[in-house]
């Protein structure tokens, strides 16, 4: 399962795999251009696309049937919310999170990823 209820952005193309400048152009929706990746890699899996909100109760719903929730998210609200729904239905919450360090121009760039749970 799939949720963002954005269109593909500029900001987006230089850190989630796949999307492309034709992407954004076409006004493509960041759920399906994830979601026709994961369909060609040639496994046998569902992939459900939801538009949508963290907040809405729709949403909530889906992620409560969820076995495991695995955040990807690019903001403290957000990553908060989906814990907070993870925590409510005793769900699985991987996060992962990427933090880019920059001291000065010529110093290396340190990428930590951290796991919540």
């Amino acid at each position: 399962m799939i949720i963002d209820p954005q269109p593909v952005e500029d900001k987006n193309l230089n850190w989630v795999l796949h999307l492309i400048q034709d992407d954004m152009k076409a006004g493509l929706l960041k759920t399906a251009v994830s979601a026709s990746d994961l369909r060609s890699i040639g496994l046998d899996i569902e992939v459900t696309e939801i538009v949508g909100s963290l907040h809405d109760p729709n949403v909530i719903c889906a992620i409560a049937g969820c076995d495991v929730v695995m955040g990807c998210v690019d903001n403290r609200e957000a990553r908060q919310r989906l814990c907070q729904i993870a925590a409510y239905y005793l769900l699985f919450y991987i996060d992962t999170r990427l933090v880019i360090h920059v001291e000065e121009i010529t110093s290396e760039i340190q990428s930590v990823n951290t796991c919540v749970f």
